[in-house]
């Protein structure tokens, strides 16, 4: 115990001195392993060599009508595509590096981040599963997800302003509001930020501290939500995938919809190697043992889908309990003969295991802070990057849009990682990194 005491102390000394030196090591570390990425994934593929094709076929103009009326309302999105690809592959790299960086610093100036939590999330950054991006070109998919993610968290740093008592001035409406047209362009984002601030403007209203940038903010996230949803090229769009990949997509109810969404969600956590749901319910049990160390609700609820993630109760025991069919079935959507089934309510003993290994969770993160606040701002986050999974339980390309649709909730896991961290962190050492 007095050897484990010592190496904190030193670790403890070492971190603090050398807390700048830390993160500008791990930056320069990231920006090296950038160039790696950006490198090694730099051929035309998928999505990217369409999109190239469309390039000699219409100009600027004459592209964004085009793709309004027959398949897409991301209009401010695919224009920079269109502009990208226009460019040599050096300019997008060193865009989307920058992108990359600043997305991290948005998050810091946004969640009153302080140095340590930044280290910390740029060192994630470095097993963050970019497959599903690349997979259909890395261009189209940092564009739509990453280039997109990015303004929306800029979009909502007026909140964390007026929190502080900041004063507005008008290029803060100009800076933010651009941020938010640019973000809003695709659906997820557009429902999340607009979520946020209207829960900002109730907030704020009772405290009588309402500022028309709340309103402004909101507003572009509406219309831009509105726009999406009622767009021409999406309503074609829908069509088309409908008639590709799943042809009974338009019987099923909203309920049908949410329970795919869920299933496929839950499935994906507990079945496949997601990086980041594995690193969350790891720092998730250690921090609530940390914490009280002794049994009661929480560390079970924490434990308990930690261990089975971890392997102890994974392996070939669930195919011994409900068979391999049964399992492949679980996902709640499968393929039959080339085509995408659903049964109407999916019901199987492994899906019942998931939904209750994962409201267990959603218990254990309730009760893994002492400060209501920072308990409700976590768990906002994470329903918002669950919510941006579930919605594609709407879309007839739940499976073949593959894991790329995971990474808002895997954005959302990483934050709630940072924050465990820290928390863990502090309860070793007893005081702040900074």
């Amino acid at each position: 115990m007095n050897v484990i005491r010592k190496t904190g102390r030193r670790v403890r000394r070492f971190g603090i001195r050398n807390s700048v030196y830390i993160e500008r090591t791990v930056l320069v570390l990231l920006c090296l392993g950038l160039c790696l990425f950006h490198y090694n994934v730099r051929e035309c593929r998928a999505d990217t060599v369409v999109f190239k094709s469309y390039l000699e076929q219409y100009g600027f103009l004459d592209f964004l009508i085009w793709r309004s009326q027959t398949w897409s309302g991301r209009l401010i999105l695919e224009g920079a595509l269109y502009i990208i690809l226009k460019q040599p592959y050096v300019v997008f790299a060193v865009l989307d590096g920058l992108i990359i960086l600043g997305t991290v610093y948005a998050l810091r100036s946004l969640l009153a981040w302080k140095r340590f939590e930044a280290t910390v999330f740029i060192a994630l950054l470095f097993i963050f599963p970019a497959d599903g991006l690349v997979e259909v070109g890395i261009q189209p998919g940092a564009i739509n997800y990453i280039w997109a993610l990015a303004a929306a968290i800029a979009a909502l740093i007026p909140i964390r302003m007026l929190f502080q008592d900041q004063k507005v001035k008008w290029y803060h409406y100009a800076g933010y509001g651009a941020a938010a047209l640019f973000g809003c362009n695709m659906e997820q984002t557009a429902a999340i930020v607009f979520c946020f601030y209207f829960l900002a403007v109730v907030y704020f209203f009772q405290l009588r501290k309402v500022k028309p940038i709340l309103f402004s903010q909101m507003a572009v996230s509406l219309l831009s939500l509105v726009f999406l949803m009622t767009c021409k090229g999406n309503a074609a769009r829908l069509e088309q995938e409908i008639s590709s990949y799943w042809h009974g997509f338009g019987e099923l109810s909203v309920i049908d919809k949410l329970w795919n969404g869920w299933f496929t969600t839950v499935n994906y956590f507990y079945a496949a190697r997601d990086i980041p749901f594995i690193l969350f319910i790891v720092v998730l049990c250690v921090w609530l043992w940390m914490k009280y160390r002794r049994v009661n609700i929480f560390t079970v609820c924490g434990t308990i889908p930690f261990l089975y993630r971890a392997g102890i109760w994974a392996g070939k025991i669930p195919d011994a309990l409900f068979g391999t069919q049964i399992r492949k079935w679980a996902v709640g959507v499968y393929y039959k003969n080339g085509d995408l089934e659903a049964p109407p309510l999916p019901v199987y003993p492994q899906i019942i295991l998931y939904t209750i290994l994962t409201l267990m969770i959603l218990v254990a993160v309730c009760g893994s802070f002492m400060s209501a606040r920072k308990t409700l701002l976590l768990v906002l986050i994470l329903s918002a990057g669950l919510a941006t999974r579930l919605l594609m339980g709407f879309s007839p390309t739940l499976l073949a849009s593959g894991t790329r649709t995971f990474f808002f909730m895997d954005t959302a896991l990483c934050i709630g990682i940072v924050w465990y961290i820290r928390g863990i962190w502090n309860l070793l050492i007893s005081v702040n990194f900074d």
